[in-house]
């Protein structure tokens, strides 16, 4: 693995870092290009279905970045063949003190004994730096032979994407939109958003199981007597065979999107 990163770390010398001009624009404006430009290096529409992306967090180090980078390549090569995705919500209120307390976990199972091969046996086609993204790798499993991906991102004349507004249909494929509001970190925005399209499809593929517990009571101490009410719902989804397709950022809503898609086998 170290051998692997100071390798493709030689190929940073000699590849340009992504720059944002100085101009009269506001730093929100470079900030949302900036976005918009990160989130089209995820579109892998002119790749084959063998080609994948991975990001980093921004680090002190380009060498952690791309390492962080390429482990991500791997791990979501292998979260789209296979995926559990477990996520719990606890929320409760207090009377004496009027105020509701959250927690959310979520928690995702896929086959992480096999990122060490999925690592020896990827290509690196592209490697990005960004100052929003941290690094961006793109990479091809060559362990699969790679075909023309069955569907491709489109856009309108503003070059707003389409599949925000109406959800593609595709034969023998389940498509899920999911979106989210901004992370204080890119790479945590997008894998929300992920999230949110995974639970759709589960939703839509019945491989989604939902539960809700509400309970109440009366709690007293040596003070007052008050009463304690809340929930505890847990979502679980069970998905494989996916295919990350897109990604958009909204602006003016602050919220990101995705588009994954996943072959429908119920027909089978």
């Amino acid at each position: 693995m170290k051998r692997l990163i100071i390798i493709l770390f030689s190929l940073i010398l000699l590849s340009s870092c992504v720059t944002t001009k100085k101009d009269d624009v506001s730093q929100l404006d470079k900030y949302n290009k900036q976005i918009q430009h990160d989130l089209s290096l995820l579109n892998l529409s002119k790749y084959k279905d063998n080609v994948y992306v991975g990001v980093s967090s921004p680090y002190s180090t380009k060498e952690k970045m791309l390492e962080a980078a390429i482990i991500n390549v791997a791990k979501n090569i292998s979260i789209e063949d296979y995926l559990v995705l477990n996520k719990l919500l606890i929320s409760e209120d207090k009377s004496n003190l009027g105020t509701t307390y959250f927690e959310t976990k979520e928690l995702f199972v896929y086959q992480d004994e096999k990122i060490p091969k999925i690592i020896e046996a990827l290509d690196i086609l592209e490697i990005y730096f960004s100052s929003e993204a941290g690094c961006i790798v793109i990479a091809e499993d060559t362990r699969k032979v790679g075909k023309e991906r069955i569907y491709k991102a489109q856009y309108d004349e503003n070059g707003y994407p389409t599949w925000i507004t109406e959800r593609p249909k595709i034969d023998s494929y389940i498509v899920g939109v999911g979106s989210t509001l901004a992370y204080r970190l890119f790479v945590d925005s997008i894998y929300a958003a992920d999230h949110e399209a995974i639970y759709d499809i589960s939703s839509q593929y019945g491989s989604e199981t939902s539960y809700l517990q509400n309970y109440f009571g009366m709690v007293q101490n040596n003070y007052s007597t008050f009463s304690k009410e809340g929930k505890v719902h847990q979502e679980l989804a069970v998905v494989k065979k996916i295919q990350r397709i897109d990604y958009w950022y909204d602006q003016s809503n602050n919220l990101f999107y995705s588009l994954i898609i996943m072959e429908d086998d119920r027909g089978e």
